[in-house]
């Protein structure tokens, strides 16, 4: 029997999309013709084969034999060089829009509060999200990362570390 469809895979209770199907059949095996792993908000495919088969994931179309473990793994991102943002009393912005950009990193490491908004969104004092003394914030390609990042502070001269992967 034939399916063209899409495996949809949910979250586990960690967050992580994880697909525990198993797939058999009365000869105990099966011959997948095409295995899409990667990531859909780059639209990148990618994979990462150990063990004693071979995998070729060349853009070919050609299906090779596999046995051992297959492990699924993230492109490489690279690390722009870290930069720091002096946030004061009034909004502004700290991180520009960025298409590219697939995880930031943004460290208080001031005394103050700093707190965030997304996109054109002004940050305010006591709404958002607060960074506090020494705080950090991890986003991920699921969080919208790509937006431009505003702050605030509730002292003058507040500094935001940041690191930017793309």
């Amino acid at each position: 029997m034939a399916d063209d469809g899409f495996v949809q895979v949910e979250p586990d209770s960690t967050g992580k999309m994880v697909d525990t199907s198993q797939i058999t059949t009365s000869e105990g095996t099966v011959q997948r013709q095409r295995v899409a792993i990667g990531d859909s908000n780059t639209a990148e495919n990618f994979a990462n084969v150990t063990g004693a088969g071979a995998l070729q994931v060349d853009g070919s179309g050609v299906t090779q034999p596999v046995s051992g473990i297959v492990v699924a793994q993230g492109p490489v991102q690279t690390g722009n060089t870290p930069s720091f943002a002096t946030v004061g009393v009034s909004s502004s912005l700290v991180l520009a829009a960025n298409s590219s950009r697939t995880s930031a990193i943004l460290t208080n490491t001031s005394t103050a509060t700093i707190y965030l908004s997304f996109g054109a969104n002004a940050a305010v004092v006591g709404s958002g999200i607060p960074l506090f003394p020494q705080g950090s914030l991890v986003l991920s390609s699921q969080d919208n990362v790509q937006q431009a990042i505003n702050a605030i502070a509730t002292a003058s001269s507040s500094n935001l570390g940041i690191q930017e992967f793309v």
